[in-house]
């Protein structure tokens, strides 16, 4: 048995309205519905690191002898990554990284997580931000979203 499913034109356009608009809420989902018991932009972070919120993260002080301009790639080690694993770790604590001087996939995935970039310097990670949810360009459209 054959059931025929007949829709106005109208009702095809209200129904592909309705999709588009669920599909703007699930994307936009964590940015519009932020956790109200998360600390204020430049708060201190409280396990320590990099502040979180907005605030761009703070280099190391130049006593400490870590080398700002070393460019950290997968295979890197050394106080610099630990470094550059705490500076993630203070702009997206939802996956903590170890904080271990080992540059390996797991923060070259959360570098390009945050930055959109598989190496940098503790100086270039110096200006990096929060991410601020879903992007939907760049997740469905990643060629549009060079241009947005």
């Amino acid at each position: 048995m054959k059931l025929p499913l007949k829709l106005s034109t109208t009702q095809a356009v209200i129904g592909g309205i309705v999709l588009l608009l669920i599909i703007i809420v699930i994307v936009n989902w964590n940015v519009w519905f932020a956790k109200e018991d998360e600390p204020a932009d430049g708060a201190p972070n409280p396990t320590g690191g990099a502040p979180t919120g907005g605030a761009a993260p703070t280099l190391p002080p130049v006593s400490s002898g870590l080398n700002t301009a070393l460019e950290l790639k997968v295979g890197s080690r050394g106080e610099e990554v630990k470094w550059l694993q705490k500076l993630l770790n203070g702009l997206d604590s939802d996956n903590p990284l170890t904080e271990d001087g080992n540059f390996g996939a797991k923060t070259k995935a959360k570098l390009y997580y945050i930055a959109g970039v598989n190496s940098t310097t503790l100086a270039d990670a110096a200006g990096f931000k929060k991410p601020e949810g879903i992007n939907f360009w760049k997740v469905f459209f990643p060629l549009a979203a060079k241009f947005s």
